[in-house]
């Protein structure tokens, strides 16, 4: 677990050798759960939304994740939230290519299986011109 940023040539040097690095303590992810979390709500009104795939209509629910979906993507908080973990790490983002977060929701079973909601199978994360020293956070 590391706590606090680590210097870029490091990040880098254990990144590469396969280390699995943990940042612990990371306030503006603590506050984008809490974003994610009122934007659930929101999206789904008075269901809950651990139960909202089951208590409302198929369509009901699909179109709740896409609005849901959409709005994360084009918030821009979400984005300022997103900038500033990658800082706490230690990621100078002017020397980063990134790409908006995404919010990626999977239900239980396959009857919501649309493509908003689709189960991701095995799969290799590729970005741009398939770079080849791609991290994903």
């Amino acid at each position: 677990m590391i706590s606090g940023a680590l210097e870029e040539g490091l990040r880098r040097e254990l990144d590469y050798a396969g280390d699995l690095l943990v940042f612990k303590d990371v306030g503006s992810m603590a506050e984008l759960c809490d974003l994610v979390d009122e934007l659930i709500r929101e999206a789904f009104g008075a269901s809950d939304p651990l139960r909202a795939q089951f208590e409302l209509e198929k369509d009901d629910c699909l179109h709740g994740v896409e609005a849901l979906q959409k709005h994360f993507r084009k918030n821009e908080q979400t984005k300022r939230l997103f900038m500033a973990a990658l800082e706490s790490a230690g990621v100078d983002p002017r020397r980063a290519f990134w790409d908006r977060p995404y919010l990626r929701v999977s239900p239980h079973g396959d009857e919501h299986g649309e493509r908003r909601t689709s189960k991701l199978g095995l799969h290799r994360d590729t970005w741009s011109s398939n770079v080849y020293s791609q991290t994903n956070w």
